[in-house]
């Protein structure tokens, strides 16, 4: 698809930390890349697992963007303070739930 010129964004998942290697691999830093953490917060270690994953990755590859599909809680808020463009996609019934007032207050700080 990129050789045909259209954009492609790189979606970040992985299971184990030691993924990670092979999950950056080939992606440029300073570019566009997206993540997701839903499915990722049914436990402590899930949650764990996506923090210090994300973390690493966002070392590695210092994106310029960051697409974040799903919530953006007060533990992740330092761990993507960093990321100098932020856009983060939330689902429709966290939006309704508590998590819209305080996604609203991030979004006025961070944008």
């Amino acid at each position: 698809m990129q050789s045909r010129g259209i954009v492609v964004v790189p979606s970040l998942r992985w299971r184990s930390i030691d993924d990670l290697s092979f999950v950056t691999a080939g992606i440029e830093q300073n570019s566009t890349i997206a993540m997701s953490n839903y499915g990722a917060r049914r436990s402590v270690q899930e949650k764990m697992l996506f923090r210090v994953g994300a973390e690493r990755a966002l070392q590695i590859l210092k994106p310029r963007t960051l697409l974040l599909f799903g919530s953006l809680d007060i533990e992740l808020e330092e761990v993507f303070a960093k990321v100098p463009e932020l856009h983060v996609y939330e689902s429709p019934t966290v939006k309704e739930g508590q998590g819209a007032n305080h996604a609203a207050a991030l979004s006025s700080v961070l944008f």
